[in-house]
């Protein structure tokens, strides 16, 4: 099924307890409705006629889908999805229909896990407004960063205490409500930034009262390990008070909108025509037109595995003589396919060649991942690149077992060699039209045989 994988990497997200994403099922059920009241409004001016021009912008999506599916990089193909059902809607039943229902798509993407940027400001927030009050109420605490160091504990505001979680359901809220009141934009901007406001406050007052909870208590309290439905409900109280504000400011702007009132129950009257013979010959074209290249796409990404050996063969011949043994170097990387390693002495120093091939990647399965790594972070040094015969290779020195180790690796996918990660990701889709999927992460390194390598 095509864009299955990236349905189910939305279900995990959505399926997880209590974590930022995990209203998506219950947004979909809202953005129906929202299709629905919006279908019921439907203005006598909107006609419905299929837009064929819009599959362009449909095409542009599968693009959009395809760069994230041959990249590993799965926001992409994430975001691709509201905006391809979107489409869908222009080409079958017009781009007037298409801008009718924009909203409910749009309100999609609060689902859709691009808000991370916002965890590391949410969380100084939090913790700015818990130190203020803590130091007003002169409780001893020492704030480092993200850690609150209490006389009886350490407490640590994680990505989960952000708040991004609260901060997106009550966007949702705020823009349901602004949207099946009134059609105003000074409304929806106010009731969606005051909805923002109060979900932030509500957060911060909750991770305030979890640090005094945890001081009075000496750290005893079971709030202070799990505390989930703890922020739940101070999110509940603290949007009483929304609902009361926006309730009233609705009362002051009912006058004003009577009359738009009056039209759209005149709309609501209004029947949508039969789908139409062009409408469905539409609706199947569009369904190919997006329903082709991911299972094209899929099916170049499966790679056998005969083809991803081979990588340092070439190597025999420059007198490197291949290793069968485990008794050499290995990058710290993971689930990759085919490994290859050589190995030669020049003027008595051993040098080792590896190379680790993936030859289907997949989300997690990849190349360039935040877990690969030639070592620890506190066991390696970045150096300037060096180039030798027009192939520009990185230079890093890493300490292994005790010894330093001076590293020189590069990146190949297809038949390029890059030293970089986001050329290598790049690459990774012209590669894919080529039907040479695989990647490999090639390093050449030797002992140092000072304490520390020269550089």
């Amino acid at each position: 099924m095509p864009f299955f994988t990236t349905l189910q990497s939305l279900h995990q997200k959505w399926s997880e307890g209590n974590g930022s994403y995990s209203h998506g099922y219950i947004l979909i059920l809202v953005a129906a409705y929202l299709l629905y009241h919006r279908v019921r409004a439907w203005p006598e001016t909107v006609e419905l006629r299929p837009c064929y021009w819009f599959l362009g912008l449909s095409l542009g999506c599968v693009f959009v889908w395809l760069v994230g599916f041959a990249t590993q990089v799965q926001l992409l193909e994430q975001m691709a999805v509201p905006a391809l059902l979107w489409t869908w809607v222009g080409v079958v039943f017009g781009w007037r229909a298409a801008l009718h229902l924009v909203l409910p798509f749009l309100l999609l993407y609060l689902a859709i896990p691009l808000w991370e940027f916002l965890l590391q400001p949410l969380r100084a927030a939090t913790v700015g407004f818990s130190q203020f009050w803590l130091e007003l109420m002169a409780i001893p605490a020492l704030i480092d960063g993200f850690v609150i160091t209490l006389p009886t504990g350490i407490l640590a505001v994680a990505g989960g205490c952000a708040g991004l979680n609260y901060l997106l359901v009550a966007l949702v809220i705020g823009t349901v409500n602004s949207l099946l009141a009134f059609n105003r934009m000074r409304y929806h901007l106010v009731a969606i930034g005051l909805v923002a406001a109060f979900a932030l406050l509500a957060n911060w007052v909750r991770v305030l009262l979890l640090v005094l909870i945890a001081y009075y208590s000496d750290m005893e309290s079971s709030l202070v390990k799990e505390h989930g439905t703890f922020g739940w409900l101070v999110f509940g109280v603290f949007m009483m008070p929304y609902f009361l504000l926006i309730h009233k400011y609705e009362s002051k702007i009912v006058p004003k909108a009577s009359a738009v009132n009056n039209k759209n129950a005149v709309r609501k009257e209004v029947r949508l025509p039969i789908v139409s013979g062009g409408m469905t010959v539409a609706s199947a074209v569009i369904i190919v037109c997006i329903g082709v290249v991911p299972l094209w796409a899929k099916k170049q990404s499966v790679t056998t595995e005969s083809t991803g050996t081979g990588v340092l063969s070439h190597l025999s011949s420059a007198g490197f003589e291949l290793m069968s043994s485990g008794d050499f170097w290995v990058p710290d990387y993971e689930n990759y396919d085919v490994l290859e390693s050589y190995a030669t002495n020049i003027d008595g120093v051993r040098y080792e060649a590896v190379a680790l091939t993936y030859l289907n990647q997949s989300q997690g399965k990849e190349l360039i991942y935040y877990k690969n790594a030639l070592a620890g972070e506190y066991n390696l040094r970045h150096l300037e690149s060096t180039q030798t015969n027009a192939v520009t290779m990185n230079r890093s020195v890493i300490r292994v077992r005790g010894e330093w180790r001076m590293v020189w690796w590069s990146y190949k996918v297809g038949e390029h060699l890059v030293d970089s990660q986001l050329a290598a990701k790049l690459w990774q889709l012209p590669a894919l039209f080529q039907g040479e999927s695989q990647a490999s992460l090639i390093a050449l390194s030797r002992v140092c045989p000072a304490q520390r390598c020269e550089v």
